[in-house]
């Protein structure tokens, strides 16, 4: 049996969760408008709460709220129908300091969105 990618995993909570995907990023309507603002603020929130779990709080809460950034962000782009996985494995080959053939610029994401 294939292990699930993050994104696949991602999908499936938020097919129980009834959100949205595969909408147009910076659509035309009020609706996408207000998905992204959504999106961006759900982001945010659990950026805010690592900051404060990095405070005040124990390594497991640290933790828990690095996972939720990684589910907000994988949420967001499977609303908008982004391969996270693959644009995932192009950074990090970019980032690899061995790394053959990397760019300083984002051309080689422009095919993912």
């Amino acid at each position: 049996m294939k292990q699930q990618s993050l994104a696949d995993k991602v999908d499936i909570l938020y097919d129980a969760l009834e959100y949205s995907r595969l909408q147009p990023y910076k659509g035309n309507t009020v609706a996408d408008a207000e998905l992204l603002i959504k999106r961006k603020n759900h982001i945010k929130k659990h950026v805010e709460e690592l900051s404060k779990a990095t405070e005040y709080k124990d390594a497991t809460d640290v933790l828990k709220e690095l996972v939720n950034i990684v589910i907000a962000c994988v949420g967001m782009a499977n609303t908008y129908g982004w391969d996270f996985d693959s644009a995932f494995n192009r950074m990090y080959l970019h980032k690899m300091p061995s790394s053959e053939g990397s760019t300083k610029n984002n051309m080689y994401l422009n095919d993912l969105v």
